[in-house]
């Protein structure tokens, strides 16, 4: 992602020389991953496994789709991963929202087109993960990382890391209202029933593939799902 930035950056810049440089080192991270289409094994992955670092966000999504075998393999791999699929080992599931590197995890079953596993599974952490008191976090907060997913989740959306767009999610709240700059605000506005979106919604215009550009977020108005 950095070197990917860096790369973007020199571009806009008219730094040619950098720009061929970082967009080359930029597709290093492809070497990363095995045949089995997840990150390759015997490495030191800090706090995680390469099951977790494996659906973490990547600038080529397209290309990291590629390298998992297709969309299909890589829901059944996701669907391991989450315990959708409850046959074989069960070493490495996810643990819910305990640390950094589970945080964007579910969010890859939005690039494979599996919205229903996302919002299941956001609806599952959401209320068993979290809880009042000293003790109601599930994790180490760092610096308030874990606080800040359990808000994006509440409310409904969440940062896509790297990219210029917020992932539609599956809100808890049924209203939020976010003071935006310019005096202008984002309200999300939740009309669900029995865990099923339908529809949703920005300014009256129906929101397709679950994510919405920052740019238009911040133009303030509301996004609504039914």
């Amino acid at each position: 992602i950095i070197s990917c930035s860096f790369a973007s950056l020199a571009k806009r810049l008219g730094r040619e020389k950098d720009y061929e440089y970082f967009s080359k080192i930029a597709t290093y991270w492809q070497n990363a991953f095995g045949l089995d289409g997840l990150l390759k094994d015997g490495y030191p992955y800090y706090e995680g496994n390469r099951w977790n670092y494996s659906f973490r966000p990547v600038h080529d999504t397209e290309r990291r789709i590629e390298l998992g075998g297709g969309k299909e393999q890589l829901v059944e791999a996701l669907d391991k991963f989450f315990a959708f699929d409850t046959s074989g080992d069960t070493g490495n599931r996810f643990e819910g929202f305990n640390n950094e590197t589970d945080m964007e995890t579910p969010y890859f079953y939005h690039y494979v087109g599996r919205y229903d596993r996302l919002i299941s599974l956001i609806d599952e952490c959401v209320n068993e993960c979290f809880k009042e008191g000293r003790d109601g976090l599930p994790g180490n907060n760092d610096s308030g990382g874990l606080s800040a997913c359990y808000l994006w989740n509440f409310i409904g959306i969440f940062p896509a890391i790297g990219h210029d767009y917020m992932f539609v999610g599956y809100p808890k709240a049924t209203k939020t209202t976010l003071h935006l700059r310019k005096g202008k605000d984002l309200i999300i506005t939740s009309l669900i029933s029995y865990g099923k979106v339908t529809k949703i919604t920005f300014n009256g215009k129906e929101i397709k593939g679950y994510a919405i550009e920052l740019s238009t977020l911040m133009e303030g108005g509301e996004l609504v799902f039914s």
